[in-house]
């Protein structure tokens, strides 16, 4: 799949059988989203240690992944994959293992560590409960990864990575970490329904101080069934999505009334200008009164 769409990058022998590159997805702004084909051979496995970007998976069953900074991405079969978008710049490392080439290699590493019990033909086992397609998200292992993985030279990231692919492997196979942040959850056109309208209810009420809790009481769900419903079917956060409404009708009333600062905070849910002003410069590159005095100037 990164094999097919990368097929410029430069790609090298780390060990027999196991072939590396950097990725580095240039021009995203200017082209928009980008689709990767969906195309891998049956004898390959590619895993992607994701340090900047953000792609979506989304499988046959409707089942939303999301790989983003920090995050780690094991597939070996596209066949239960519908689409997989790349929505933002894509950096990282890209390993790609021919399974028959690299069994050797992995023997080898085993032996090197005392003999420990990983065959091939259980990290198959182990894909194949994943259906071919397995995320390990951020947590404190994948942290502290991509924190040496950014200190070392580019020249050295790709066999790290290697070392650190054999390392995740052990830890799958005794189930010491995590493989997804968001439990397993499936697009239905119920959830569909739900998300679109915790939505409407969030621009209704974006002069108020809107919390998981609130929403949760308000559309009598979980505080962890209303994140993941909304995740999965906005493909962001629920926070995220909430500041970034909250800017966009910010923005406007700048552009198209003359109210106060302050009044202009309070109508997006903050209470003073502090804090309203550093998220509406963050996202605009500008604070209030510069982004008013320069689109009126226009």
């Amino acid at each position: 799949m990164f094999g097919e769409y990368f097929t410029d990058a430069n790609w090298v022998q780390t060990m027999p059988g196991i072939y590396s590159c950097t990725l580095h997805q240039e021009n995203l702004e200017k082209y928009g989203t980008i689709l990767l084909p969906l195309q891998l051979s049956s004898d390959v496995s590619e895993i992607i240690f994701c340090t900047q970007g953000k792609i979506v998976l989304e499988r046959n069953s409707g089942q939303i992944d999301q790989l983003e900074n920090e995050s780690i991405l094991l597939i070996s079969d596209c066949g239960q994959l519908r689409e997989v978008k790349v929505l933002e710049p894509l950096e990282g490392i890209c390993l790609c293992v021919h399974r028959s080439t690299a069994k050797s290699s992995l023997t080898q590493l085993c032996r090197g560590y005392g003999d420990l019990p990983i065959t091939m033909k259980q990290v198959g086992q182990m894909m194949e409960k994943w259906k071919g397609v397995c995320l390990i998200p951020p947590q404190e292992w994948s942290q502290s990864t991509f924190h040496s993985l950014l200190r070392l030279k580019p020249e050295n990231r790709a066999r790290y990575c290697v070392m650190k692919c054999f390392e995740l492997l052990y830890l799958l196979y005794l189930g010491a970490v995590e493989t997804s942040v968001y439990p397993a959850i499936w697009k239905t056109d119920r959830l569909v329904q739900m998300a679109e309208a915790m939505q409407n209810f969030i621009i209704n009420h974006l002069d108020e101080k809107l919390t998981i809790d609130d929403l949760s009481r308000h559309f009598h769900l979980s505080a962890t069934a209303c994140k993941t419903c909304f995740h999965a079917c906005c493909e962001q956060p629920i926070h995220q999505w909430i500041s970034n409404k909250r800017m966009e009708k910010a923005a406007e009333l700048l552009k198209h009334s003359t109210m106060p600062i302050i009044d202009v905070a309070q109508s997006v849910g903050y209470s003073g200008c502090s804090q309203f002003n550093a998220t509406f410069k963050k996202k605009y590159g500008k604070t209030p009164s510069e982004y008013r005095k320069f689109v009126c100037s226009h």
